[in-house]
């Protein structure tokens, strides 16, 4: 699926040097079989640090697959970032009536990179269940910060070798909000 590529110090060069961090910390933490939080604050590159995460992970299996969550009004920034930083990635993005989310998700085993929102991913829900991800990353975490919320309970039941959260905002009114994402990362831990 994924070109065969390798990384390149030129391919580094477009990052600074916190973000290079942030790919190895990523990197770091999904071979040590644990998940995270990205807590940098908006505007810093999350989504840049994520995508060379991928790209790594894709140099040593070619056939991983990752699901990326996050709100509607973020999806198509998460496609533009890709198509700049990216554009060798097979992604889909799962939008649209739901016929044609089926037919995205019948033939994922053409594809790297699944990005969905999260409420197509609670409609969906069945979906995914059979589904195991090399990693499962949702942007804008504090949107599972509601333990009880019917999205909350979808994101939880998707099964990832790892999963990672990204949020400017981790913690927002109660400890309880961050409970439920670290729940999410490691569930039980």
């Amino acid at each position: 699926k994924y070109k065969d590529s390798k990384l390149t110090l030129d391919d580094l060069s477009i990052l600074r040097e916190y973000q290079i961090t942030g790919v190895k910390w990523l990197y770091n933490l999904a071979k040590c079989g644990f998940g995270g939080i990205l807590a940098d604050e908006m505007g810093l590159g999350k989504t840049i640090q994520v995508i060379y995460y991928i790209k790594q992970m894709l140099l040593e299996n070619p056939n991983a697959l990752f699901l990326i969550v996050v709100p509607t009004s973020l999806a198509y920034n998460w496609e533009h970032e890709f198509n700049s930083f990216a554009p060798e990635i097979k992604k889909e993005i799962v939008l649209g009536s739901k016929d044609k989310r089926l037919k995205i998700l019948s033939k994922i085993s053409d594809t790297n990179v699944l990005i969905t929102t999260y409420g197509l991913l609670r409609e969906d829900e069945n979906e995914y269940l059979d589904k195991l991800f090399t990693t499962l990353i949702i942007d804008e975490a504090q949107n599972i910060k509601n333990h009880m919320a019917g999205i909350t309970k979808s994101v939880k039941k998707i099964q990832a070798e790892t999963k990672f959260a990204l949020t400017g905002t981790p913690l927002e009114n109660s400890i309880l909000e961050l409970w439920s994402i670290f729940d999410y990362v490691m569930p039980g831990y």
